[in-house]
C-alpha cells in the first residue's frame, strides 16, 4: 500500500515511510508554494511565516479590506491598494524605501 509522506506530500510505500521521513527532515525539500529549497525539518515553519507565496488576508481584515493576498504583495497592497481616507480602525504604520506611510494616508520620512 502506498501512503503520503507528510513532509514532502511524495506517495511512497508504507514500509518505507520511517525511513523516508527521516530523509525528509534532515535534507532540503522543495516548497511546493515557491520553490525554495529548504531543511525538512523547517518546511512548516517556512509555510507558517517565511514563503512569499502563502495566500495571507489582509490584515485590516473585516475593517476595511477583505482581500486574500499573497505574502510577497502585502507592502504593496497595504501601500497602494488600501484606501487610507477610509476609516480603517488600524493603527498601521508601514516602512518602505525610507518613507513611513501612517493610516492617514500622509508620508512622513524617516
Amino acid at each position: 500500500a502506498y501512503v503520503r509522506c507528510s513532509i514532502c506530500e511524495k506517495m511512497i510505500t508504507a514500509n518505507e515511510l520511517e525511513e523516508h521521513q527521516f530523509l525528509c527532515l534532515t535534507s532540503d525539500v522543495e516548497c511546493k508554494k515557491c520553490g525554495e529549497n529548504v531543511l525538512g525539518r523547517h518546511l512548516q515553519e517556512h509555510l507558517a511565516v517565511e514563503c512569499p507565496n502563502i495566500d495571507i488576508y489582509c490584515p485590516c481584515n473585516s475593517k476595511c479590506c477583505t482581500k486574500l493576498i499573497k505574502w510577497r504583495d502585502l507592502a504593496f497592497h497595504l501601500l497602494v491598494d488600501i484606501d487610507w481616507n477610509k476609516d480603517c480602525g488600524m493603527d498601521i504604520e508601514l516602512e518602505a524605501e525610507n518613507t513611513t506611510i501612517s493610516q492617514n494616508g500622509t508620508e512622513n520620512a524617516l
